[in-house]
């Protein structure tokens, strides 16, 4: 029995093959470890298959051995389909990697990153309403201009949007002392520049800041505005397609209600987005006391209001005696009367 004569590649068709194209190069070119020991697996399994497959042909057993046409290169075959697997797994790995699809740490940081967004954008939409207060000591001579100053800055200034909501000075008859309130409302950099005025001057004894989140309130406003004017244009339609006289007096009456609501809602939310773009800034002005001032003080003052307390002291008087004089006459007509009626009762008692 003659052994089947194997056939092999000629030595022609071996050199034209493109040295790209061997094992070694497409394992050079497999960029990750896992692939390349896969690879590697896959060259030995196919190198041990036909090693195998050479010794049968070599020594066949004792069974009849019937080669087939296509049993060469079956072990080709199985060496390829073990490449395409490795190849598939690699590829497959590479695409769940950093160039595919999402990986764990990515799939961790998107909950993270989308938290993220959402918090920007809730700080971007804030509306926020600040009211600053400082309180200043100054010199008296420096009281009232600066007082002045700072009222004809708010109204000069047309960049500042500012508007004086409460003025007043109050100052002592000596012009030794006195007090001064200004409330204002601009916009913020009117608000800076009037602070950093103040700081200037060098007589800040306290400042501070409130802020109120208006964010709530201004959406709420704002979705009653949408509504209010949807329902307004509801009504509208249904004005142009109404043919009875009672259905346009309806319609009518309610187009009255929902714009005056609207107004309302408008005023409200104007309101509001004025408290948000300017900001409030109290001024409380005092004169500086010294402590030269503070301790010889209440004795000048003594000495400066002797004459005008004596005036008041005695206009108190001559109003007490005014009050008390009606009284005094009618309290003496009683008592005479009781003194009468007291002798007339002890002369009968002496007559018995």
């Amino acid at each position: 029995m003659k052994k089947p004569k194997c056939v092999t590649a000629s030595a022609p068709h071996a050199k034209s093959r493109k040295a790209s194209d061997t094992p070694v190069a497409r394992w050079k070119k497999t960029p990750d470890r896992f692939c390349r020991r896969a690879f590697f697996l896959a060259c030995a399994l196919r190198g041990t298959c036909s090693a195998v497959c050479a010794r049968l042909r070599r020594n066949p057993p004792d069974f009849a051995y019937n080669p087939t046409p296509f049993h060469l290169p079956m072990t080709r075959l199985l060496g390829l389909i073990l490449i395409a697997l490795s190849l598939s797994a690699c590829s497959k790995k590479e695409e769940s990697g950093p160039g595919g699809g999402a990986s764990p740490a990515m799939m961790a940081a998107a909950p993270v990153a989308a938290e993220s967004a959402k918090m920007a954008d809730r700080a971007e939409q804030r509306f926020l309403a600040y009211e600053h207060r400082v309180s200043l000591e100054v010199d008296a001579p420096q009281l009232e201009r600066l007082y002045r100053e700072l009222q004809d800055a708010c109204v000069n200034e047309a960049t500042w949007h500012c508007t004086v909501m409460d003025a007043s000075i109050q100052l002592e008859r000596d012009q030794r002392g006195g007090t001064a309130h200004l409330n204002l409302r601009a916009s913020p950099e009117g608000v800076r520049a009037m602070r950093k005025r103040l700081a200037d001057s060098g007589g800040v004894v306290s400042q501070g800041t409130h802020v109120d989140d208006l964010g709530q309130p201004i959406a709420e406003v704002g979705k009653r505005l949408e509504m209010l004017k949807n329902y307004r244009a509801s009504l509208l339609d249904l004005q142009r397609k109404a043919t009875k006289v009672e259905d346009l007096i309806l319609i009518a009456e309610k187009l009255a209600e929902t714009q005056s609501e609207l107004e309302a809602a408008t005023g409200q939310n104007t309101h509001l987005m004025d408290r948000v773009n300017r900001e409030v800034l109290s001024i409380d002005l005092s004169t500086r006391q010294t402590a030269a001032r503070s301790l010889w003080a209440p004795i000048g003052n003594a000495f400066r209001e002797f004459l005008p307390s004596l005036v008041r002291a005695s206009a108190s008087v001559i109003e007490a005696v005014a009050y008390l004089l009606p009284w005094a006459i009618v309290l003496s007509i009683v008592v005479a009367l009781f003194i009468k009626l007291r002798r007339k009762w002890r002369q009968r008692k002496t007559t018995q």
